[in-house]
């Protein structure tokens, strides 16, 4: 290449070492705006700013978790009326003896509601557990609102309710609310240039400087499609995500986030290729072609689809005969002629 500079969109004026580090550079000032994002934000939130709570992500109760929290609700249950029961035994009529000289402690029902408001509430016991389980990374106004309900829901209610809770719990992405709009593009577009990088090694390992073999050579005319790769793969992670969860939960404003979203929008911009070809797929079954449609694809897959006509052997001008075969004539009906009559034969050549 010339040593003359050229304009950034100059794209066949790329050679393959000037178009690597430009990739290479490119995925790392990405990170590095990534990360400085991350940091800078997961700060404010450390120092009291909560105007910006972006670090969460969701989780949910596994079965363990579960168990646990039933039986912190139907075993204290279980234990408080037994407790109650055995007091109650001990007792004689309406009073209730302890078994030591001195006075009665009380009625029985009033033992009952004693030890009932002695004992720690289930919820509280719940939350404790769920305090201790993640580490004390559960939003502290989601605990309070929690606390407020489950303190007022009977026990299976509130077992439900915990069963089928998300979490918001702190977390490095942002895997909550809008944010995560942000993070699907971020990852789509690392996807987008770790296969950019990835395709141009294997064409500088596939090279050989054999004679005998081909080539692989580095083309510059694949510039432009690479580069729209890059503009167009975030979309396509999008629609792909906002679809997945219009069509499960018919609720297109939520997603139900993990890091699962962030596998799937790297692995889409990995194979954005892939991608662009399934949505290609997906318009036949969303936009389905009518009778009148006369649009241009449908008649460049018309043409596509029709074999290609034999090729004849060319006719030499002035052939009659051959031309009157392709119109299926026969020949040597045209070709015959009648004899001309014989002339008659004169007797007396001599005149006489």
């Amino acid at each position: 290449m010339d040593d003359k500079k050229h304009s950034f969109w100059d794209f066949k004026l790329y050679e393959e070492g000037e178009w690597f580090r430009f990739l290479s550079k490119s995925l790392l000032l990405l990170v590095g705006i990534y990360l400085v994002l991350h940091w800078s934000f997961r700060g404010a939130d450390h120092y009291g700013d909560t105007n910006f709570k972006l670090d969460y992500e969701y989780a949910k109760l596994d079965d363990r978790q579960k168990q646990i929290v039933n039986r912190i609700y139907f075993d204290s249950l279980n234990k408080n009326t037994n407790e109650s029961n055995t007091d109650a035994q001990k007792g004689k009529g309406d009073t209730l003896v302890t078994g030591k000289p001195g006075p009665p402690v009380g009625t029985i029902r009033e033992v009952k509601n004693k030890i009932i408001k002695s004992s720690i509430p289930p919820a509280v016991k719940a939350l404790t557990f769920l305090k201790n389980e993640f580490n004390n990374k559960i939003d502290s106004t989601q605990l309070d609102s929690m606390q407020s309900y489950l303190l007022t829901a009977s026990n299976l209610d509130a077992v439900s309710y915990l069963s089928e809770a998300r979490l918001q719990v702190k977390s490095y992405f942002w895997l909550t609310g809008p944010a995560v709009y942000f993070e699907i593009i971020f990852w789509s577009l690392f996807g987008v240039l770790s296969s950019l990088l990835f395709n141009l090694s294997l064409v500088a390992r596939n090279r050989s400087e054999d004679e005998l073999h081909p080539r692989v050579e580095f083309d510059s005319n694949e510039i432009p499609y690479q580069v729209a790769k890059l503009l167009y793969a975030p979309f396509c992670s999008l629609i792909l995500i906002l679809g997945y969860n219009y069509f499960k939960d018919a609720n297109i404003a939520d997603i139900s986030s993990s890091k699962g979203v962030i596998v799937f929008a790297f692995i889409s911009g990995f194979y954005s290729a892939r991608v662009i070809a399934f949505l290609d797929r997906l318009k036949e079954v969303l936009l389905p072609p009518g009778k009148t449609d006369t649009g241009t694809d449908k008649k460049k897959f018309e043409v596509e689809s029709k074999p290609p006509l034999p090729i004849e052997p060319p006719v030499e001008p002035g052939n009659a005969e051959s031309d009157i075969e392709e119109e299926g004539v026969n020949t040597a009906d045209i070709n015959f002629r009648p004899p001309l009559p014989a002339k008659p034969v004169d007797e007396n050549p001599d005149g006489n």
